[in-house]
């Protein structure tokens, strides 16, 4: 799931988080399904994914993973290599862009576009269960649990 350069290129931004088309209803139809969900994103800025986080086992951020993207998704998942690491931005909820539109780029003036913004649905990194900072996976699974957040 995601957007692709149709969406958001050099020149062209969005004005809006939420996932483009019916993704969203795509997501909640393959969740109602019942079994494990692993939700993949493939996007050049941030979505948001507010309202289908808590159907999905797990979410990777891939962002736009390039040629070779997919070999270097595949091996990770699979487990033959550790890319897990921390999430270089902060994800808000889709009602954020009516507080603060997604073209102001001022970080200084309120509410501003930072990681501290408490109404984040992800910060700038993420947490486990007790709220203590974590690195990378590396030979333990994290499984999605409210307050649990795996993402790449």
């Amino acid at each position: 799931m995601g957007i692709d350069h149709s969406i958001e290129h050099e020149g062209i931004d969005r004005t809006d988080t939420a996932l483009p088309g019916q993704q969203e209803p795509f997501a909640d139809a393959v969740i109602a399904i019942g079994k494990p969900v692993v939700l993949i994103l493939s996007n050049g800025g941030a979505v948001a994914i507010d309202n289908i986080i808590a159907g999905s086992m797990a979410i990777v951020e891939a962002f736009n993973p390039g040629v070779v993207g997919s070999n270097a998704l595949a091996t990770t998942l699979f487990g033959d290599a550790n890319r897990w690491g921390k999430l270089p931005i902060t994800l808000y909820p889709h009602e954020y862009i009516h507080q603060q539109p997604m073209t102001n780029y001022n970080m200084a003036k309120a509410p501003g576009r930072t990681y501290k913004v408490s109404s984040a649905v992800w910060p700038l990194s993420w947490k486990d269960v007790t709220g203590r900072p974590v690195s990378a996976v590396t030979s333990y699974i994290l499984l999605w649990q409210p307050g649990a957040f795996c993402l790449s």
